[in-house]
Protein backbone atom coordinates (compact mmCIF):
# COMPACT_ATOMS: atom_id res chain seq x y z
CA UNK A 1 0.00 0.00 0.00
CA UNK A 2 1.12 3.51 -0.76
CA UNK A 3 1.25 6.39 1.67
CA UNK A 4 -1.55 8.15 -0.22
CA UNK A 5 -3.88 5.22 -0.95
CA UNK A 6 -7.48 6.40 -0.94
CA UNK A 7 -6.49 10.07 -1.28
CA UNK A 8 -7.10 12.44 -4.17
CA UNK A 9 -4.56 15.10 -5.13
CA UNK A 10 -5.23 18.16 -7.30
CA UNK A 11 -2.28 19.33 -9.38
CA UNK A 12 -2.59 22.61 -11.26
CA UNK A 13 -0.47 23.60 -14.22
CA UNK A 14 0.39 20.02 -15.08
CA UNK A 15 0.20 20.01 -18.87
CA UNK A 16 3.85 20.41 -19.84
CA UNK A 17 6.19 17.50 -20.52
CA UNK A 18 9.10 19.09 -18.64
CA UNK A 19 7.03 20.85 -15.97
CA UNK A 20 7.03 20.39 -12.23
CA UNK A 21 3.26 19.82 -12.33
CA UNK A 22 3.68 16.69 -14.45
CA UNK A 23 6.43 15.42 -12.17
CA UNK A 24 4.31 16.08 -9.08
CA UNK A 25 1.26 14.33 -10.56
CA UNK A 26 3.25 11.20 -11.43
CA UNK A 27 5.01 11.19 -8.04
CA UNK A 28 1.69 11.46 -6.21
CA UNK A 29 0.31 8.58 -8.28
CA UNK A 30 3.34 6.46 -7.38
CA UNK A 31 2.50 7.11 -3.72
CA UNK A 32 -1.04 5.83 -4.32
CA UNK A 33 -3.08 8.98 -4.89
CA UNK A 34 -5.67 9.41 -7.59
CA UNK A 35 -4.94 12.70 -9.35
CA UNK A 36 -6.99 15.57 -10.75
CA UNK A 37 -4.81 17.24 -13.37
CA UNK A 38 -5.49 20.78 -14.56
CA UNK A 39 -4.05 22.88 -17.33
CA UNK A 40 -5.05 25.92 -19.36
CA UNK A 41 -5.66 24.01 -22.58
CA UNK A 42 -2.71 25.28 -24.55
CA UNK A 43 -2.95 25.35 -28.33
CA UNK A 44 -0.88 22.40 -29.66
CA UNK A 45 0.68 24.77 -32.21
CA UNK A 46 2.37 26.52 -29.27
CA UNK A 47 3.92 23.33 -27.87
CA UNK A 48 7.73 23.18 -27.81
CA UNK A 49 9.39 20.94 -30.39
CA UNK A 50 10.05 18.09 -27.94
CA UNK A 51 6.33 17.89 -27.09
CA UNK A 52 5.33 18.02 -30.75
CA UNK A 53 7.82 15.26 -31.59
CA UNK A 54 6.12 12.79 -29.24
CA UNK A 55 2.54 13.89 -30.00
CA UNK A 56 2.12 15.32 -26.49
CA UNK A 57 -1.51 15.92 -25.54
CA UNK A 58 -1.15 18.35 -22.63
CA UNK A 59 -3.00 17.17 -19.49
CA UNK A 60 -4.25 14.04 -21.29
CA UNK A 61 -0.66 12.82 -21.67
CA UNK A 62 -0.06 13.38 -17.96
CA UNK A 63 -3.26 11.47 -17.18
CA UNK A 64 -1.93 8.54 -19.24
CA UNK A 65 1.22 8.55 -17.10
CA UNK A 66 -0.83 8.61 -13.88
CA UNK A 67 -2.96 5.71 -15.12
CA UNK A 68 0.19 3.79 -16.02
CA UNK A 69 1.02 3.95 -12.30
CA UNK A 70 -2.29 2.21 -11.58
CA UNK A 71 -4.16 5.26 -10.35
CA UNK A 72 -7.22 7.11 -11.59
CA UNK A 73 -6.85 10.48 -13.32
CA UNK A 74 -9.31 13.24 -14.12
CA UNK A 75 -8.33 16.10 -16.43
CA UNK A 76 -9.77 19.60 -16.33
CA UNK A 77 -9.08 22.57 -18.57
CA UNK A 78 -9.14 25.54 -16.25
CA UNK A 79 -7.17 28.72 -15.64
CA UNK A 80 -6.79 28.82 -11.86
CA UNK A 81 -5.82 32.50 -12.07
CA UNK A 82 -9.29 33.28 -13.44
CA UNK A 83 -12.03 33.86 -10.87
CA UNK A 84 -14.63 32.84 -13.48
CA UNK A 85 -12.93 29.48 -14.10
CA UNK A 86 -12.53 28.68 -10.43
Amino acid sequence: MGELDGKVAIVTGAGRLRGIGRAAAVALARLGADVVITGTGRDPASFPDDEKAINWKDVESVAEQVRAEGQRALTLTVDVTSREDV
